[in-house]
């Protein structure tokens, strides 16, 4: 969050509408962030959004060439939204990922629906995930995970070794799991 703020301030929503594209970063957002039919978002820096973050219809997520092979951090202190084709996107080398942190607590803190998919991590720590059809995503990180209609977590090679710039790299391990039908 310090990092983000220690950039631009951009004081209400940031939209990106009707293929539409922007670059943002390091950045504090005071509102929400909407990105919409086929609009790309490129991540420049860590940004920090005190709203929601609502993607939809093909919009992009992507990190700039200039992260290399680190990964770049957006933290959302509301709810995430991803829906209908939206797709995420690394800088373009092996182990660049977009890490996707929400504070929130709520019962959809991150919500990805209809062919979302990417090179995404997504990290809802208090809240809810819900992954449903036919979304991929490469990595979560929930205090509840909800999976139904072809939903699928790629963990791929090296993940665990990741860099994220504004943030250290960490390591994951399954402490329990369980299947409930």
């Amino acid at each position: 969050r310090n990092e983000a703020a220690a950039g631009n301030v951009i004081g209400g929503n940031y939209i990106l509408l009707n293929g539409g594209s922007g670059s943002l970063g390091p950045a504090k957002v005071l509102g929400n962030v909407t990105l919409s039919n086929n609009s790309t978002l490129t991540v420049t820096g860590t940004l920090y959004i005190t709203g929601n973050v609502f993607l939809s219809n093909g919009s992009k997520i992507k990190l700039s060439p200039s992260y290399g092979a680190s990964g770049g951090v957006v933290v959302v202190d509301g709810i995430v939204t991803i829906s209908n084709g939206c797709l995420f996107e690394g800088s373009g080398q092996p182990g660049s990922y977009v890490l996707l942190l929400t504070t929130s607590s709520s019962g959809a803190a991150i919500t990805v629906s209809n062919n979302a998919t990417g090179a995404v991590v997504l990290y809802a720590l208090a809240g809810t995930i819900n992954l449903s059809n036919n979304t991929s995503v490469s990595e979560i990180t929930g205090y509840r995970v909800v999976m139904s209609n072809n939903s699928l977590i790629q963990y791929s090679s090296g993940l665990v070794n990741s860099f994220f710039t504004g943030g250290a790299s960490a390591s994951w391990a399954v402490s329990s799991w369980e299947e409930k039908f």
